[in-house]
């Protein structure tokens, strides 16, 4: 929601899941979204989006998983009122550029994870993924996850003070064991990507180890981990 207020004009459509949620920051994004006439796009699995030499490739969710839902639909009372669980299907979808690739998993994890995995286990490879459930525990396909997109880099938005542990120490260890560097923004702050389709160059705020051995340690004896 801050970031629609602050940059509304500049913003032409936004793509979201579509998928109604009793979640309140959920709700407010949808208002506020409606309120300044942002279009609303909902991409579904197989659908890509290009801006400039940028192209977006989506891999979930499923038109069977989630019908498809018009921007139209979405700033109607009925789409919020239509809530039943503050639970939803994670947006995913790959960002490429000639060969650098971003994978972005929102917080697919369980039977949904297992789900893209069968359908695009062959086309999860990226040079930059980030993290599901900010690094928290995605279930039994957790590694599976690291085989297919064997990444050069991974990337967990978890608080310095995430109370749940986050990212797990076990998830750290098996970044370790591929030999993944890994940012988590809570140590390293603000992390920025540079990349002119070949050659990648990685700025944080904060100078800190990018070994995921010793990045564990960080509360992470919660149970989620």
């Amino acid at each position: 929601k801050p970031a629609i207020w602050q940059y509304n004009e500049n913003i032409d459509r936004i793509l979201a899941v579509g998928e109604p949620s009793t979640n309140s920051q959920y709700v407010e994004f949808i208002e506020t979204a409606c309120a300044h006439g942002i279009e609303i796009i909902t991409p579904r699995d197989g659908d890509t989006y290009s801006f400039g030499s940028v192209r977006a490739h989506f891999l979930n969710p499923t038109q069977n998983q989630l019908p498809w839902i018009s921007s139209g639909n979405i700033c109607h009372e009925d789409y919020l009122e239509s809530a039943t669980s503050d639970e939803t299907y994670s947006l995913v979808f790959r960002l490429e550029y000639d060969e650098t690739s971003f994978l972005f998993t929102g917080d697919v994890s369980g039977r949904e994870l297992e789900w893209l995995l069968d359908r695009h286990s062959g086309d999860l490879v990226s040079t930059v993924r980030k993290l599901p459930q900010n690094g928290g525990n995605v279930g039994f396909a957790r590694l599976a996850l690291i085989e297919a997109t064997a990444p050069q880099y991974a990337v967990a938005m978890a608080s310095s003070l995430d109370h749940f542990g986050r990212p797990c120490d076990s998830l750290l260890n098996e970044l370790a064991t591929f030999g993944i560097p890994t940012y988590v923004t809570g140590v390293h702050g603000t992390i920025s990507f540079y990349s002119d389709g070949s050659t990648n160059i990685i700025e944080s705020e904060n100078e800190a180890t990018t070994d995921a051995l010793e990045l564990q340690d960080r509360n992470s004896s919660a149970e989620n981990c």
